[in-house]
């Protein structure tokens, strides 16, 4: 049986903010180039299975980051939730690195597992699709089932209560237009034409998600398909439905054959009293005929958001993902909106070499050189100047170690090679990592 667990009051909140903004077409050239000096590698302090050891000081930034300057009493007190496999366990005949079925767990700031949870449909073979915060304490995550008791629902989305250490399952869906939903008992029907369900947590209501898909019919524009959002408890819960004319300006949306393609990157971000998506999504706005990669805002309560930003040439995505591995802060009321992504042209295996653009500067700064096929995890502070990469070890096999960093201010200051569960320790190979919101005190 699971323990349960009840987080400290002191969690570290990441707060957004947005407001209506313009940004023009990026140039060429950035109008200002930032390098940042490099993290060195060899300057990263590890934990070991007994303490913290005090970072030097000095090392980065200045004393407004608990991450910059914490010794062993004075550890940043936040928990994340963390889709993994111990890369020892990896089959060891297969093309690609595969396991059984991926671990979910809790860890904290030093890599200890705090909790387990085990996924809520019971298998054999299963693989990871995403995990999402989803309220205080708790996340989102689906995964495919492939020997799922119902094969005509093999996909799932289910919730990981870090105060209960419970786990409930709420949508199953598969290959047609039906979405199930277990606990308000209810079906919901999406359009019959689309390729892939995107489940994305609304941080305004626990109780409800909202679920993109995107258009497989090459002459059916646009191809950035539909939203709905429903309540996974109340069987009686209003659906909402949003179609692309109702999501993106009019200016991205010309004439046949030119619509955006089905969206790069999709985030819900919690804006004060309301709920922003951020879409990634190609357009032609220039007199050239090329697509450029845009960032553009919808709030579902009022329609797109007056404000975009052209990550064109900034950043190096796949527009067939709809996943882009990148950190998106809209405007706030004091700042620009900016993103924070890879820079060099390989997306599916990209070096830990990092930029922030916010439509006039581009900063550009170097992870660890040890480390390659990098992704970005968590930001940990308002001001995007601290947040979590990880990517696999040089040399460390055929199924490769990660190793989770955290960069900040343009150096990285700490560093973690192995989870601790109880005495033991286990390598790493990461599949998705979520920082959790804070709980409220019983």
């Amino acid at each position: 049986m699971i323990a349960r667990f009840i987080f400290p009051m002191t969690l570290l909140v990441l707060c957004v903010g947005c407001s209506d903004y313009h940004l023009a077409t990026a140039p060429e050239e950035p109008e200002d180039r930032v390098a940042l000096s490099a993290g060195k590698s060899g300057d990263v302090v590890e934990p070991t299975s007994f303490g913290l050891p005090e970072i030097p000081s000095g090392e980065a930034g200045g004393p407004e980051s608990p991450w910059n300057s914490f010794d062993p009493g004075s550890v940043p007190d936040v928990f994340f939730a963390v889709a993994w496999n111990d890369p020892r366990t990896a089959c060891d005949d297969c093309f690609m690195p595969q396991y059984a079925g991926p671990r979910y767990d809790v860890i904290d700031a030093t890599g200890r597992v705090v909790l387990s949870f085990d996924s809520p449909d019971s298998s054999l073979w299963s693989s990871h699709g995403t995990i999402q915060p989803f309220g205080p304490g708790r996340f989102l995550a689906t995964t495919h089932v492939s020997d799922s008791e119902d094969p005509e629902f093999p996909w799932k989305a289910w919730v990981g209560d870090a105060t209960t250490g419970e786990t409930e399952l709420v949508l199953e869906w598969g290959w047609h237009n039906i979405v199930r939903m277990p606990v308000a008992g209810e079906k919901v029907v999406l359009p019959e034409l689309y390729g892939q369900l995107i489940v994305l947590a609304d941080p305004g209501n626990p109780d409800r998600v909202f679920l993109l898909t995107d258009n497989t019919m090459m002459y059916a524009q646009p191809l950035l398909g539909a939203l709905t959002s429903v309540d996974l408890r109340d069987p009686e819960g209003e659906v909402f439905t949003w179609q692309p004319e109702e999501m993106v300006d009019e200016a991205y949306l010309p004439e046949w054959g030119e619509a955006p393609w089905a969206p790069w990157l999709v985030r819900t971000i919690r804006d004060d009293e309301r709920t922003v998506l951020v879409l990634g999504i190609e357009a032609m706005t220039g007199d050239d005929g090329l697509l450029e990669t845009i960032l553009v805002g919808f709030d579902p309560a009022s329609g797109p958001l007056d404000w975009a930003l052209n990550v064109t040439d900034m950043a190096s995505v796949d527009t067939w993902s709809s996943n882009a591995d990148m950190l998106v802060q809209p405007p706030s009321n004091d700042a620009p909106g900016r993103a924070l992504f890879h820079r060099g042209t390989d997306s599916w295996c990209p070096s830990p070499t990092f930029g922030t653009w916010d439509g006039q500067t581009l900063t550009e700064f170097e992870g660890s050189d040890e480390l390659f096929c990098s992704r970005l995890g968590p930001q940990l502070d308002e001001e995007g100047e601290t947040f979590l990469y990880y990517g696999a070890v040089e040399d460390s096999g055929w199924a490769p170690e990660h190793r989770l960093v955290v960069s900040h201010q343009g150096a990285d200051v700490w560093a973690l090679s192995q989870f601790q569960q109880g005495l033991a320790a286990s390598p790493f190979d990461i599949h998705g990592l979520v920082l959790l919101e804070p709980v409220e005190a019983f």
